[in-house]
């Protein structure tokens, strides 16, 4: 038996030479099954045992013999050889198989490796996570002793295993509690499509789980099961077959990007995260690069985010986006062996905004801008108008109003008013204005927000003002008889002359 590492994984090696050539495959691996149900169910109880005993024990992990740092389930591997050390020969009456709800789910592949998650669909799911979640956390725990971690694992075992035989003759046994689910090893058989004759056998504690250095472009049929420390097991898969990608592959184009599950920045309230989610290509690829950036802001960044990990793909968490701004999101799919890469797939989406995302809570956030700022002018005399300035009533009130007038010529003076948020018109019965425009602002305000030049969403009107100006309204008045009379005196002239012409001809 040959025991490696593979992340969380641990892989052995189980060769069946002495089997009979003319056996089948599914009869090979169901007596494989059944001969090592025993020794299996004793690592899931040694887990179970352990990790239950953790919260009044020292703890056992990491155990380190030199520089090597040897995790719970390798313990527990390595006990349950000792106190089975012929499987063939242990009663395996007393484990009970069970139908149960779980898939053998591929995640993403490429030339020389698959990655697996298994999933349970039922309501023990969030239980069984929580556990998981558990079990991994605790692969860090303090360092001690390895002869007292074996002497212990070893007397847990062997308790555990007289335990759960005489339940299961009184017919008590501890796997009908639902509130006891106890732990989950899986057991994952992998061979070549086309060769019976030889398998591969992980063991994994992890539901996520990756077989690698693998052929390029080559089919492989995988079985698994679940082994559970209540003396039960289930069949998830049997000789499921999953293929390599060829060597020197171009990952295939990405067509399909969700934007959703939006959630307020714990630590700022005015920024937000979201989900993003994508669907992998046909290919189901394991490397992707997304580039998100807002094109309203003068310093995005399209650097790629590079996605490497297998358990993070299909789902990332977009952080500090701003209320209101647009973004966009690229993905595309990346061979990292020979920089090939797919094509971008973008998408457009807006962030909420803030008094949206907190139900017009002005205390946080700034009131909506006005709208349909209207204004009615007025002529007095010269430079001297009347403004009749109305606007829509909001549904939420803001704290106050400020209206400024502007005017935009060189020496032009700005005045400003505070109006009451309960009003939405106000009238200025004089003002003065120099200039051919002037400039209209109104800015509602709030404790959430204020008046200053920060809140670029206030609305603006501008309005042309005509020069008004009596010195060339007399003078037209005077000179236009004059063009007119002239006018007529020429043509007069003209037709008077014409006639004699045409007498003296």
């Amino acid at each position: 038996m040959l025991l490696l590492y593979y992340t969380n994984t641990i892989l052995f090696w189980f060769g069946l030479q002495n089997s009979s050539l003319s056996e089948g495959l599914a009869k090979k691996l169901h007596k494989h099954d059944f001969d090592y149900l025993p020794q299996e169910v004793c690592i899931a109880q040694c887990l179970n045992r352990m990790k239950l005993n953790e919260t009044t024990l020292p703890p056992l992990l990491p155990i380190e013999r030199g520089n090597v740092t040897k995790p719970l389930l390798e313990i527990c591997v390595d006990a349950c050889e000792k106190f089975h050390p012929n499987p063939h020969q242990d009663n395996k009456s007393t484990v009970k198989r069970v139908h149960e709800n779980y898939t053998l789910d591929l995640i993403c592949r490429d030339e020389s490796s698959l990655n697996f998650k298994i999933n349970l669909h039922s309501m023990r799911k969030a239980r069984m996570s929580e556990l998981h979640s558990n079990t991994k956390s605790n692969d860090t725990a303090k360092e001690t002793d390895v002869t007292t971690a074996r002497a212990t694992a070893e007397k847990q075992i062997k308790t555990t295993s007289l335990n759960a035989v005489s339940n299961a003759e009184d017919g008590d046994n501890p796997a009908d509690d639902e509130s006891n689910e106890g732990m989950e090893l899986f057991v994952i058989k992998i061979h070549l499509a086309n060769e019976t004759q030889k398998f591969l056998v992980y063991l994994s504690d992890d539901n996520f789980f990756t077989i690698n250095k693998l052929a390029a472009n080559t089919a492989y049929n995988i079985s698994a099961l679940v082994v559970h420390s209540t003396n039960k097991y289930s069949v998830i898969a049997l000789d499921q077959q999953f293929q390599t990608l060829r060597r020197s592959y171009t990952p295939g184009n990405i067509t399909d990007i969700k934007v959703s599950d939006f959630i307020e920045d714990k630590e700022n309230r005015m920024h937000l995260s979201a989900v993003l989610t994508w669907k992998p290509p046909p290919d189901m690829t394991c490397h992707y690069d997304i580039i998100c950036f807002s094109p309203e802001s003068e310093d995005y960044d399209l650097q790629p985010l590079e996605i490497r990990d297998p358990r993070q793909l299909y789902k990332y968490r977009l952080e500090n986006l701003t209320f209101s701004s647009v973004y966009k999101v690229g993905i595309r799919a990346t061979n990292t062996k020979n920089m090939k890469e797919s094509e971008l797939f973008w998408k457009t989406f807006r962030a909420p905004s803030c008094v949206q995302w907190h139900n017009y809570n002005f205390n946080i956030c700034a009131p909506e801008p006005p709208k349909n700022l209207q204004i009615e002018q007025t002529f007095l005399e010269q430079n001297v108008y009347s403004l009749n300035i109305s606007w829509n009533q909001p549904q939420y009130l803001p704290d106050n109003y400020t209206l400024f007038v502007t005017d935009l010529s060189p020496h032009g003076q700005r005045l400003f008013f505070n109006v009451s948020k309960d009003v939405h018109n106000f009238f200025i019965d004089r003002i003065i204005i120099t200039g051919v425009f002037y400039e209209v602002s109104l800015t509602a305000s709030s404790v959430g927000g204020s008046t200053t030049a920060s809140l670029t969403d206030v609305t603006k009107t501008i309005v042309h003002i005509p020069e008004k100006n009596h010195f060339v309204k007399v003078v037209a008045v005077i000179l236009a008889p004059i063009f007119c009379v002239a006018i007529l005196s020429l043509t007069i002239f003209i037709i008077y002359h014409r006639r004699g012409e045409i007498k003296n001809y």
